[in-house]
Formats: C-alpha cells, structure tokens, sequence
C-alpha cells in the first residue's frame, strides 16, 4: 500500500530527514530484508507519498527498486489483483483495487475517497492507505448477471489500510492529530458457497 519507508530529504515537509536513524539506502536495505521471505505473498506494491520523496528529489524510484529486489509486482500507483476460489472460479472471483490515497482530514473525508475509487474501477474491494486510519464500509449494488438474464445484488467494500507508526513525537502527534491505533485489517475471501467478503 505504499509508505514501507520514512525516506526523509531535506525538502520534506517538517524534519523526517535529520530525525531518520537510517539513510533511504538503508531504509531500503532494511525492508528488502524484511520482506524477502514474504515474497511470494506479496501481489502487489504501490508507491506511496513517502517514496515518491526519493523520485521527486533525483527520478530514482525506491518503491520499483524494491519491487524489482524481490521480484514482485509493482503497481506504480494503482493496482488490480483477481483472487479465483473453489472449483467453479468464475463464480467466486473476488477483484481487489488498490490505491496509496491523498486523502486528509476526517476518517469520513478519506472514506469519500476510498468510494470515489469505484468511479473508475469496478470491484468487490477497494484498498486505500495513507490515512493511518483502520475503518471500512460496505454498500448493495445491482449488477447486470447477462448470463442468467437478470439483475443480481452484490456488495462493495471500502477499507482503509490502517498503519504502523507509533504516535508519541510524530508528526501526528505534533499536528494534534487523532490518535489512531495501529494495526491492520484482515479480509477474508468465502472460497465456497455463496460469494461474500468479511473485514476484520
């Protein structure tokens, strides 16, 4: 979802790059190390704002090095990934979209975005990150089942990603933000019966 690393400049906002206790290059080291044994777990990366830091300042992208370290999908900004469950995997084929986000503000406000994301994609469920925020919600849609010659209910989900920053002496803490637990959801994917999708 973006944001694996600080990677503070000294054209950042506030003072991350004289606050880091490790240069982007080992940053970068340090989460390649990571998530090696992962790899295979791993469908996709987005860059987030933090990494786009390392582009803006010298065009050298860090989120596709990493990416490319691992051997791993990497999605730039936006991404798609199709999960096929059961013995008949047309019909529990399960569409997850994905964007790093921009949202600030309320959990509302970055809820409103994370929705706004099905204007241009259609799937089950929409991933958005950047808000340190931990929520989610559904709604009923109707979808044309051309096969069946009928309209069909399903639902969408909207999540955001939560985060893993500690609160104290952060820039949250120093903008007065709301404290926000840190964690991340866990969405399960019914791989038989009827199609449904549960966040936890």
């Amino acid at each position: 979802m973006g944001d694996l690393i600080d990677c503070g400049t000294k054209s950042s906002i506030g003072t991350s790059g004289y606050e880091q206790t490790l240069n982007p290059n080992q940053q970068l080291n340090t989460i390649v190390e990571l998530f090696y044994p992962l790899r295979e777990q791993i469908d996709g990366v987005l860059q987030g704002n933090h990494e786009y830091r390392i582009m803006k300042e010298s065009g050298i992208d860090i989120a596709e090095q990493f990416c490319n370290q691992l051997h791993i999908p990497y999605m730039l900004y936006s991404g798609v990934v199709t999960y096929s469950l059961g013995r008949k995997s047309h019909e529990r084929a399960y569409n997850i979209n994905m964007i790093h986000g921009n949202a600030g503000g309320s959990v509302g406000n970055a809820l409103m975005k994370c929705k706004a994301m099905s204007n241009k994609v259609t799937a089950d469920v929409y991933l958005m990150g950047h808000t340190h925020n931990m929520v989610h919600t559904s709604r009923v849609m109707k979808y044309v089942d051309s096969r069946n010659e009928k309209l069909t209910e399903g639902k969408q989900y909207f999540v955001l990603t939560g985060h893993a920053l500690d609160y104290d002496d952060s820039y949250a803490d120093k903008a007065n933000l709301e404290i926000s637990p840190m964690g991340f959801p866990i969405i399960k994917l019914s791989g038989s019966g009827k199609k449904e999708v549960t966040v936890l």
